[in-house]
């Protein structure tokens, strides 16, 4: 019976063990990107130096999150070496990308819950789950807007995690040559994926740069970036609409 209660014990424990933390500051979405992949610039900001007055006010507590300084060089070096597209790919099928959302890094977790915790401020789980996202709160980087998630058949669709360079446009700029393990690697990359706001992803669809960038302007410079990355880390090809969006918004980039 004793052994049998420490048993009982020591699953308990496991199963309402907080979700893991990653060392050092906590970073989210897009800037979590950018930091994990060696794109943020590490040139001081003009209006962050002293007497700039750009400062917090002593007292008055942390202002909004400031959009991140992207190496817009390193971005356009990748540009320029990225082929350009020729005849687009016809035939998009989801379902060669696998049943959304697989658990890559067996972590015990899926991939939609990975990047809610990664994204959400102050995620709290299911009961019984270290998994299961139940609510948080995101900032959304597409609109700028705060969004208080709740999971549930109605609400989790308020926040939706959105493949920066989405499927069907991989698969019309080479993804649909790709072999099974690099569609299904590609679905699910933290790199190429995002917590946002469901209205906006649902207005962006397949289109790339040239046809939607997210709403809030703060946010373009650090979208096409990662945009620009992935395309370039899994070989794809670029439209000249899309190259000529994306060098136009890096012109705007702090």
């Amino acid at each position: 019976m004793a052994v049998l209660l420490l048993a009982i014990g020591a699953l308990g424990a496991w199963l309402t063990r907080p979700s893991p933390t990653p060392p050092g500051p906590t970073l989210r979405g897009l800037t979590w990107i950018l930091e994990d992949q060696d794109l943020l610039s590490s040139e001081p900001t003009s209006d962050s130096a002293p007497g700039s007055g750009s400062d917090t006010a002593a007292g008055s507590g942390p202002g909004p999150a400031a959009a991140p300084r992207v190496d817009v060089e390193v971005v356009r070096d990748l540009l320029a070496a990225i082929p350009a597209a020729t005849t687009p790919i016809d035939g998009y099928d989801r379902e060669a990308f696998g049943k959304p959302w697989a658990d890559m890094d067996r972590n015990g977790c899926d991939t939609r819950n990975d990047i809610l915790r990664r994204d959400l401020d102050a995620p709290t789980m299911k009961s019984g789950s270290w998994c299961t996202v139940a609510a948080g709160v995101l900032d959304d980087p597409y609109t700028g807007t705060t969004i208080d998630f709740q999971r549930g058949e109605q609400t989790s669709p308020l926040v939706q995690i959105d493949h920066i360079v989405p499927l069907a446009w991989a698969w019309r700029n080479g993804a649909a040559d790709w072999d099974t393990v690099t569609k299904l690697k590609f679905a699910n990359d933290p790199v190429e994926l995002v917590a946002v706001d469901g209205e906006a992803n649902n207005a962006k669809a397949d289109s790339g740069p040239a046809g939607w960038l997210p709403p809030d302007t703060e946010s373009q410079c650090a979208y096409v970036a990662v945009f620009t990355l992935v395309v370039a880390q899994y070989q794809l090809t670029i439209d000249d609409a899309d190259r000529a969006a994306i060098s136009t918004t890096l012109d705007t980039c702090p």
